[in-house]
């Protein structure tokens, strides 16, 4: 008999279904909550008025994808907003917000510590604060969250003064990105060899075997190769040292 799988696959469906339009629902009703009462009494207004410190004239700027605002959410204070126009100020690490009501246009600078995260189109972003001082923090993507690891990723940018005629401006550089591994009863760890055979001494020849096959990945994209790092060492069973 094959109806209690389809029973089954069904009442999953309806939950999933039901789930779904829960969430929605519960999404508009802070979207409606916000448009009613008027940003201008919202938590978002504590900030400060944003200033461009760097002129630019080029597509060399600091902000991350455009200069200007992008779809988003945010974990501000202890809410969340959803639909709101956000700028990452990659070089500075700062978070800059677009409010639109009635009273008009407002850019603010968020303050950083009442910034839990944050989401740019399809890119997380969560804040990471450490006492180490072989970590820094800040703002750092989130490029791989599954079952028992989370990869971080944090941009660096580097600015240079140019002169056209008599007009000053800064064209900022890429800089290598750093990379931080969390895995629970680890903890935040880097994804060097040396670290990694030190955490992982039971793993070590999957993880040498995996550098040495990946070499052209690395090259090619830091990003995908962190990925499928982090994916084996999730994957496998790797026994921490200090345990």
């Amino acid at each position: 008999m094959k109806i209690a799988p389809i029973l089954f696959s069904f009442l999953f469906f309806q939950f999933y279904t039901v789930y779904s339009q829960q969430a929605e629902t519960k999404k508009n009703l802070y979207n409606l909550h916000d448009s009613v009462i008027g940003y201008q009494n919202l938590p978002l207004i504590n900030g400060v008025e944003l200033i461009e410190k760097y002129r630019t004239i080029n597509d060399k700027h600091q902000f991350f994808k455009d200069r200007d605002f992008l779809d988003g959410t945010l974990n501000y204070d202890g809410q969340t907003y959803y639909d709101v126009q956000l700028k990452y100020d990659i070089f500075r690490d700062l978070l800059f917000i677009k409010l639109e009501d009635n009273s008009g246009t407002r850019m603010m600078e968020l303050i950083k510590e009442k910034v839990k995260s944050f989401k740019i189109q399809e890119h997380t972003f969560g804040k990471l604060e450490f006492t180490n001082a072989g970590f820094n923090s800040g703002f750092y993507e989130v490029i791989l969250d599954i079952d028992n690891l989370k990869i971080y990723k944090k941009r660096s940018l580097k600015p240079a003064e140019k002169r056209d005629m008599k007009i000053l401006y800064y064209e900022f550089e890429k800089q290598e990105d750093e990379y931080i591994f969390y895995k629970p009863g680890t903890g935040f760890f880097e994804p060097k060899s040396s670290v990694l055979n030190s955490k992982f001494p039971s793993c070590s020849t999957e993880i040498k075997q995996y550098s040495s096959t990946n070499k052209n990945t690395r090259q090619n994209s830091t990003d995908l190769y962190m990925i499928g790092l982090g994916r084996l060492l999730n994957k496998i069973d790797c026994s921490d040292s200090s345990y």
